[in-house]
């Protein structure tokens, strides 16, 4: 109900609604208002790992046979909103930007990002080398020497997407990496990402 000023009275204070004398300017009324009710939906804010078959551990072979990493909501009609894409690395050995970890030369095929929406890829990025993951994501670097890494050096690179990428239960929307080439040798290598969650 909002509140105005009498048209024939002006130090009275009507309804809006009826225009029901409620009152006089001067008597500093308190007036408990009925919002609308609140959405019905739950927002949490969590994070998922990238998993295959329940192993976050992406350092695999996938030269032969890409394997393939999701993270997605399962949860019947449930929502994500998925706001950063974390990678972290670690190898041990002397590397370049041309290097993948310390890959010599890089990736063949590459890591793949991919958004699953109703049944179709969106690629988000491709990742060959350090340089091109340092690009795609804002990375943290940590090792030591001139090398890029040295002595098990560590790599965490995070990307803050300024539009929410939104994954729906009911299509089974998805994000998916998946990995091309023989990265057993890395010491560490996994991903997840951090959302909003409506259910």
């Amino acid at each position: 109900m909002g509140l105005t000023k009498d048209k024939d009275e002006p130090d009275k204070i009507v309804g809006d609604s009826d225009g029901t004398l409620i009152g006089n300017i001067e008597d500093r009324l308190k007036v408990n208002i009925q919002g609308g009710q609140l959405p019905d939906e739950t927002i949490t804010i969590a994070a998922a790992n990238f998993e295959n078959a329940g192993s976050s551990d992406m350092a695999v072979d996938g030269s032969s046979t890409s394997v393939l990493f999701t993270a997605g909501p399962s949860t019947t009609d449930e929502t994500w909103y998925v706001t950063r894409l974390s990678i972290s690395m670690s190898d041990n050995g002397n590397a370049a930007f041309n290097d993948f970890g310390a890959i010599a030369s890089g990736l063949t095929n590459g890591v793949l990002v991919e958004q699953i929406i109703n049944s179709v890829a969106y690629p988000i990025t491709l990742i060959k080398n350090n340089d091109e993951l340092i690009a795609g994501f804002e990375s943290r670097l940590r090792g030591q020497g001139n090398s890029f890494i040295n002595d098990s050096g560590y790599i965490n690179g995070n990307t803050m997407l300024t539009v929410p990428l939104t994954l729906n239960e009911s299509t089974s929307d998805i994000m998916r990496i998946t990995i091309q080439d023989d990265l057993s040798g890395l010491d560490l290598f996994v991903a997840r990402m951090f959302y909003r969650r409506v259910i």
